[in-house]
């Protein structure tokens, strides 16, 4: 009556499990039971450990659940009082529960009648879910994972569940501890079949437990199937009685398989007698198996060679993450210092378990170093995934994602062709259409093309948006540090950035804008990590952009400068025509004089003898004083010429000066307008 009110309560919804573990349900108890179970109040899992049902009462439990039809995880296990007529009764249950996930049925004891009903159910299911329609879809079983642990099984009733399973839903299947022998691992090779074309699309296992079971040498059927299989992910046969050849066999099997993520063959004699030839094989496959991360062999006999053997695929390896060697006490310190020179030569593993005497300080110290070792590569790893961008994801679809992809090992000129022509037109981050949004002249044959209405329109209004997708932007700030790292290697002459980096540097400034506008709307999403990365990189590369623009033009200037000194003999030259303009009576034959001096002075001044013009003019100068001191006065044309040297020399540092602040003024209200 208590769980009767509870569930009558307004906040009855809260109670999503109920577990009556080890308590009597005879029909007499179970039919209360039942009746609340026809309440709908939310009820997600129901546990019937160990309840001693009988048919019966199963019958009467079942078919209430089946009113309200919202339970999705069962527990029938340890009820070994279950016959054939409760099997059926549960397949008509697994058959119409369309919120049915999960279903224990371990340590009960189902004959080949029993199972065959458990295969029309699965088979129903199976049926359903590519024949019909989306509403008789929504009301078929949805059953995922079966647990049938305990229930020994051996090769009839198994020969009726493997063609079932791999065309149902059951993407979980626990089989530990039945009696499935060498004949019996032929049918779990036929349950990994997912490559035939009958099994339909997606079906197949994922993750399979065989532990317990006396498989031996019928491993080699398992992992004939393991070749092709494409579906499983997860496969755990431990304490199967597996030898070397049968490690052999598991190694061959992951050469091909490039699927399967995680692999337990621990409690396995792997290594008896220290032979080493199946932790070779494996050794070999690992060198060229891109999906196993997960490889647990614990308590299988390994000692220091086999031991050295692994930490030698190490620092090929860059999928494996995690490595369990523990209870393998034959692996000594040389065992250890191989793992540790291997581990520290690899950038992926984050999880290394093997076991050492607490009173050998050398191994413990070794052992602490694995540790920090594997703490700092995980930490890498989460920081990676924080900033690596969705689009490094290899999704064909992603036209910016296959071009990136496609160009990888392309030159400089090559990849901005590739990356240009891969853009729709009308993308607004397109590296043509740079010259036109920015309104920049182009010095080539090449004009701007301009914009439509329309494409402006779209443009304006897509601005107006809070950008989320950077891609094009990564792409940008990628392509702006190749061009710089290859500019910035050339150090034989400084050249000054031509149009196409120019033109990238722009795009660059363009979606640091779009960036920081949108950041302050972010700062709730997941990208968040990413745009500061992105921002960081964005900044950093236009600051390297920006410092060689400015020494390239400062290396310009230098060499521009060297041919000022004939345009301040030319301006010496006009001063001079002016005054004598000014001085009509100035004899002929003196002013002849001076413009031959000017001339002569044009002529012998060179781009790289700035210096020695200088201290011609200056004894020059003291030669016309001399002359001043000695006859006490001067002639006028001397006088005259000594003055258009002064003037000359202080024309030359004058117009430099003014140059180069002209050209910083013009700098700055460049970087001021692009601002």
């Amino acid at each position: 009556m208590c769980l009767w009110a509870h569930c009558c309560h307004q906040q009855a919804a809260t109670l999503t499990h109920i577990d009556l573990t080890n308590q009597v349900l005879t029909r007499r108890a179970i039919e209360p039971l039942a009746d609340v179970m026809c309440l709908d109040f939310g009820l997600e899992k129901l546990t019937l450990k160990n309840c001693q049902l009988e048919d019966e009462a199963l019958k009467v439990i079942l078919h209430s659940l089946l009113v309200v039809n919202r339970l999705q995880h069962l527990d029938l296990s340890d009820n070994k009082k279950i016959q054939v007529n409760g099997f059926k009764y549960i397949s008509i249950f697994i058959k119409n529960a369309s919120s049915l996930e999960t279903i224990d049925l371990s340590g009960t004891n189902p004959d080949k009648r029993s199972i065959q009903y458990i295969s029309q159910a699965l088979s129903y299911t199976t049926k359903i879910t590519t024949t019909t329609t989306d509403s008789a879809k929504a009301a078929a079983s949805k059953l995922t994972n079966l647990i049938m642990d305990n229930c020994n099984l051996r090769q009839q009733q198994l020969e009726s569940l493997s063609n079932v399973i791999r065309r149902s839903s059951v993407s979980y299947l626990s089989l530990r501890g039945n009696r499935i022998n060498q004949q019996g691992a032929i049918c779990i090779g036929v349950m990994l079949r997912d490559y035939d074309d009958s099994t339909g699309g997606n079906r197949g296992l994922q993750h399979l437990v065989l532990d317990n079971n006396d498989i031996r040498q019928g491993v080699q059927y398992i992992a004939q199937a393991l070749r092709r299989n494409q579906s499983l992910r997860l496969l755990s046969i431990t304490d199967c009685k597996l030898d070397v050849q049968s490690c052999v066999s598991i190694a061959e099997a992951l050469k091909y398989n490039q699927s399967l993520e995680s692999l337990n063959i621990s409690s396995n004699p792997l290594c008896d007698d220290q032979q080493l030839e199946g932790i070779n094989s494996l050794k070999q496959s690992l060198y060229c198996n891109h999906s196993l991360s997960n490889l647990a062999l614990a308590e299988t006999g390994l000692g220091s060679e086999a031991a050295v053997a692994l930490a030698e695929c190490l620092p090929e390896n860059t999928t494996l993450c995690r490595l369990d060697l523990s209870r393998n006490p034959a692996i000594d310190l040389a065992g250890i210092l191989a793992l540790l020179s291997g581990l520290k030569l690899n950038t992926t593993m984050v999880f290394l378990d093997v076991n050492v005497p607490a009173n050998d300080r050398d191994m413990v110290k070794a052992q602490s170093e694995m540790a920090a070792l594997c703490t700092k590569n995980a930490q890498a790893s989460d920081e990676n995934k924080s900033r690596t961008p969705s689009l490094n994801l290899a999704d064909p679809s992603h036209p910016s994602i296959t071009t990136t992809q496609a160009t990888a090992r392309l030159t400089l000129q090559e990849r901005l062709a590739a990356v240009t022509k891969g853009k729709n037109s009308s993308t607004t981050n397109s590296i043509r259409s740079v010259s036109s949004i920015e309104n920049i002249p182009r010095t080539g044959s090449q004009s701007a093309t301009p914009l439509s209405s329309s494409t402006q329109h779209r443009r304006t209004s897509t601005r107006s948006k809070i950008q989320t997708n950077f891609n094009v932007e990564i792409d940008q700030v990628g392509l702006l540090e190749d061009m710089l790292h290859a500019d910035e290697d050339d150090t034989t002459i400084i050249q000054p950035p031509d149009d196409t980096i120019k033109q990238v540097y722009l795009q660059c400034r363009k979606g640091l804008l779009n960036l920081n506008r949108s950041i302050p709307h972010l700062m709730e999403s997941e990208q968040l990590v990413d745009l500061l990365s992105l921002n960081d990189r964005l900044t950093t590369a236009i600051t390297r952009y920006e410092e060689f623009e400015k020494k390239s033009q400062q290396a310009e200037s230098d060499i521009s400068s060297p041919p000022l000194p004939p345009r301040a003999n030319e301006t010496s030259m006009e001063a001079a025509t002016d005054n004598k303009t000014n001085m009509h009576e100035r004899p002929q034959t003196q002013l002849d004089t001076v413009s031959v001096v000017a001339d002569d002075e044009e002529r012998s001044t060179s781009p790289f003898e700035i210096g020695d013009a200088d201290d011609d003019d200056d004894d020059d100068n003291d030669d016309g004083n001399d002359d001043d001191h000695m006859e006490g006065g001067g002639d006028i044309s001397t006088k005259q010429e000594t003055d258009d040297g002064h003037s000359g020399t202080k024309d030359i540092h004058e117009l430099r000066k003014e140059k180069e602040m002209e050209e910083g003024e013009a700098f700055k209200y460049a970087k001021d307008m692009e601002t």
